[in-house]
């Protein structure tokens, strides 16, 4: 099997089936498989459907296996590779750590996409039939979506920017404290209200304290401390790492 017509025969990561000829309900049955770059089956003679997976890409073939003969098939995937990194801001050092991404698939004719792939990686590496896909990036309470097209044997690199920054707290029981509070803070980001009044809760932690990655922008943060409940603003700055002290009095 091959990537695309103009690239060599792939190997590493192939997974190949071989399935019988539909039955009267229309399913075929499994009758062999394999994990080998170049594969060697010996079957009955008959009709078969042969299978290749590679990454998130799939292709298949009829064919013919006669008795004492070799039959040979060649499978073309069309598939290229999508390589993805992040920066919290434009121009910004790549992203590291708590990164959570999700490919979706181009549109089917109701206009819904599938999931097709994930990872948990600072820059993953994934394989896929060509098409015009959707990128799903969230870290903390920051997401991007953005769209990125693949195409048969050619590497995609992009670049998702979040427009992000972090937020630290600490919370002091006095302005005189010399230590801050260790235990029984509960943290709170929001953003702020919208035309209705109303705000939306997007992160939350009982870290003495906490690290939030947060979209850019004004946003509020709330700490409850026992019986206690202080509100404040803060601004996040792209790319930036905003602390702040917060007095309960």
């Amino acid at each position: 099997a091959r990537r695309s017509e103009a690239e060599s025969p792939i190997e590493g990561g192939l997974a190949w089936s071989l399935l019988s000829e539909p039955d009267s309900e229309g399913d075929r049955k499994q009758v062999a498989y394999s994990y080998e770059d170049t594969t060697h089956i010996l079957a009955p003679a008959g009709s078969y459907l042969l299978t290749a997976r590679f990454g998130n890409s799939y292709a298949e073939s009829e064919v013919e296996i006669r008795a004492g003969e070799t039959t040979e098939a060649l499978l073309t995937f069309g598939a290229g590779t999508l390589v993805l990194d992040a920066v919290m801001t434009d121009g910004g050092e790549a992203a590291s750590g708590k990164l959570a991404w999700k490919v979706f698939s181009p549109p089917d004719e109701e206009g819904k996409r599938k999931q097709v792939a994930y990872s948990y990686h600072d820059e993953p590496k994934f394989t896929l039939p060509s098409g015009d896909y959707e990128v799903e990036l969230a870290r903390g309470a920051a997401s991007v979506t953005e769209g990125v097209a693949v195409r048969a044997g050619e590497p995609t690199r992009s670049t998702l920017n979040l427009n992000a920054g972090s937020w630290t707290g600490t919370a002091f029981l006095a302005e005189s404290s010399p230590e801050p509070q260790a235990e029984g803070t509960f943290w709170r980001i929001f953003t702020l209200p919208d035309s209705d009044g109303k705000r939306k809760q997007i992160a939350y932690s009982y870290d003495p304290q906490p690290r939030f990655f947060l979209p850019a922008g004004p946003h509020t943060v709330s700490v409850e401390c026992g019986a206690v409940t202080v509100e404040r603003e803060t601004f996040i700055a792209p790319g930036r790492l905003r602390e702040d002290r917060t007095v309960l009095n």
